[in-house]
């Protein structure tokens, strides 16, 4: 995309900087938003969180008190765009059968700076950004 440039009576065509966006990590199937243990095993490595993985699939780590679960809270808008999740599913999940059986886990690019939330109904996720032109105050 480009633009003319009016300014000094210069008309000269400049190439448009597209705005950054940031990656968002959601799931864009019913089911729940799980991921896949060697995406979570990717996310871990690159977030420096040493770790341990049991026969059972869960993930531990060992602190001050001894061997604890490594819990991470999917529903935190912070964690869904974490850079580290955002390469770990980019390098991870590259075809549908590297998802769970109850999930197929997307990256979604919005602008950075916008208001958004996702939305969510029997597992399948959306982004929804918030736009004051489309909402109204009581």
């Amino acid at each position: 995309m480009s633009t003319l440039s009016e300014q000094n009576n210069d008309y000269t065509v400049r190439p448009v900087t597209p705005n950054p966006t940031v990656g968002v990590v959601i799931n864009s199937c019913y089911g729940g938003f799980q991921l896949p243990n060697v995406t979570m095993r990717r996310y871990l490595l690159l977030s420096g969180i040493d770790y341990i993985e049991e026969e059972d699939g869960c993930f531990y780590t060992w602190t001050e008190f001894g061997k604890e679960q490594v819990c991470i809270d999917t529903e935190d808008l912070k964690f869904r765009s974490n850079p580290n999740l955002v390469r770990a599913v980019s390098e991870t999940i590259k075809k549908p059968e590297d998802n769970t059986h109850a999930s197929k886990i997307i990256i979604v690019q919005i602008e950075k700076g916008v208001k958004y939330r996702i939305r969510e109904y029997d597992g399948f996720e959306s982004i929804e950004i918030f736009d004051e032109r489309k909402w109204a105050i009581a």
